[in-house]
């Protein structure tokens, strides 16, 4: 009976502790039409239970997932992850993780583009100052986008192993562009812009 008393005592001042989880990073990415997160907890923090809680812009948190269970490790750092399948269609999506009781993470964000089943989506056509081009790009390959001017001059490229690219109208003289985006992993795409 003492050992029963005593190992509750130890379990009830582990998960009574208000010691704060840290994690050693947290990310976002947009995975088709899901949002995809993956974070680590650090070496030596632990919590009872991860609830995943979601906001828009008006930064109003919502819970919409759980993983229960202790979590963390004394020993080693561990990675958990989470896949949101309904996030907010184009609006920017806030998420934070709540770790039992024992704090909250940073909170990130991420632009959800609803490619609406096409193999872009071109924000600002004609260009604008913060025109931004999103395609998919689930596994993080190189993807190279060239620019070319109506009369042929490749005017422009860009590479980067995100799912878009931004581009600005002054970085452009007035004219019809045409752009080819490339990877490794695809067929490239071509695509169409115009510049006032």
């Amino acid at each position: 009976m003492e050992k029963i008393i005593c190992c509750l005592v130890l379990m009830f001042s582990f998960f009574g502790r208000t010691q704060n989880v840290e994690v050693n990073y947290l990310v976002a990415y947009q995975y088709d039409e899901s949002v995809f997160l993956a974070w680590e907890i650090k070496k030596g923090s632990l919590c009872n239970g991860i609830h995943i809680e979601r906001a828009t812009s008006d930064l109003k948190f919502e819970r919409i997932g759980t993983i229960d269970g202790v979590c963390g490790s004394l020993e080693v750092a561990l990675r958990y992850d989470y896949l949101d399948e309904s996030p907010f269609p184009n609006a920017k999506n806030y998420y934070r993780l709540e770790f039992g009781g024992n704090g909250l993470s940073d909170t990130v964000s991420i632009d959800f583009v609803d490619l609406g089943g096409q193999p872009y989506v071109l924000k600002g056509n004609p260009l604008e100052e913060n025109s931004q081009i999103h395609f998919r790009n689930n596994n993080g390959s190189l993807v190279r986008m060239e620019i070319f001017h109506a009369d042929g001059r490749k005017v422009m490229e860009l590479e980067g192993k995100e799912n878009f690219f931004n581009l600005n109208a002054r970085d452009f003289e007035s004219g019809v562009y045409h752009f080819k985006l490339s990877s490794e992993m695809g067929t490239p795409i071509p695509g169409t812009f115009l510049v006032r």
